[in-house]
């Protein structure tokens, strides 16, 4: 393998930028704003108009997993659930209010998602299964 030493400005020529009047990066503040849009249309999809506010997905969720105590949560099954429940959550919400998605995704596009992340938690429950036989065998001495 060649390795090949370049100076940092030789690479980047043009990185050479005149701080914001407060000191900081133009582009953060292009990320930062491109995040906050990102941010308002995807509450508006989840908890828009919900009488719980914007964030009222996290309490309803939240909600629904108190539900099931003994479920690990911090398990990838666990993490694989609560994904799909976001995206319940989502569809659900845009279906009472009778609305379009803001970002995009409708309905029908969660619900997708949801049947992807039951087929990955089916995957992951059979994997887990899998590993516990596997344990007891080899704790059984085979």
């Amino acid at each position: 393998m060649k390795t090949i030493k370049v100076k940092f400005k030789d690479v980047f020529t043009d990185t050479m930028v005149q701080a914001t009047p407060k000191g900081g990066h133009p582009r953060f503040h292009e990320i930062i704003q491109a995040m906050s849009d990102l941010h308002d249309r995807k509450n508006t999809d989840y908890a828009g108009g919900t009488v719980e506010g914007p964030l009222g997905n996290f309490e309803r969720v939240g909600k629904i997993m108190k539900l099931y105590p003994g479920l690990a949560w911090d398990s990838p099954f666990g993490v694989a659930v609560c994904y799909m429940l976001k995206q319940i959550d989502a569809g659900l919400t845009l279906k009472s209010q009778r609305r379009e998605s803001v970002t995009g995704e409708p309905v029908a596009s969660r619900f997708s998602d949801v049947a992807v992340y039951a087929v990955l938690a089916i995957i992951l429950e059979e994997t887990e299964a899998q590993f516990k036989d596997e344990e007891k065998a080899f704790e059984q001495g085979g």
